[in-house]
């Protein structure tokens, strides 16, 4: 279940903080090695996160975000490694002074 938080939140799940009830007054305080239901919970239960700063995202959109900063990195270095483009310049041949 941390693997899981730990792709969705972007955060250690060593500092993850859950709680049955939305004002963070009951925690979740099974270990990693307990099954769900011996942690009390059941389907369809809630769970609330007591971290401030964290934002819930789908795997899937996070794995999309992920590919286009690494494709924008990608880029971006390339770039940087790209020969100067040269300048065009100016004919002689075409009547203009």
């Amino acid at each position: 279940m941390k693997w899981q938080f730990k792709q969705r939140l972007n955060i250690d799940p060593n500092t993850l903080q859950l709680f049955f009830d939305q004002a963070c007054k009951k925690k979740v305080t099974a270990t990693d090695k307990q099954l769900l239901t011996q942690a009390g919970l059941k389907h369809g239960d809630m769970l609330y996160i007591g971290n401030k700063d964290v934002v819930m995202t789908n795997v899937q959109e996070q794995a999309k975000i992920e590919e286009q900063k690494a494709e924008a990195l990608k880029r971006l270095e390339e770039a940087k490694n790209a020969p100067p483009k040269e300048q065009p310049q100016p004919n002689a041949q075409d009547g203009k002074h």
